[in-house]
């Protein structure tokens, strides 16, 4: 969990009302049943316009 976050630009950090000093707290904080869960996007790596159009989207 902690590399995924990590792996998010500071624009998505703060999206999702994360600053990425405060990772490591918020993930130690979650339970077995938050750090079990799976995403609900695919894996599937978007082309950088792709990306922006999805990110315009939000």
């Amino acid at each position: 969990m902690t590399a995924a976050l990590q792996a998010l630009d500071d624009w998505t950090l703060d999206d999702i009302g994360l600053r990425r000093s405060d990772i490591k707290r918020v993930v130690d904080a979650f339970d077995d049943r938050e750090l079990g869960m799976q995403p609900l996007a695919s894996n599937d790596v978007h082309t950088i316009a792709e990306q922006a159009a999805m990110q315009r989207a939000c």
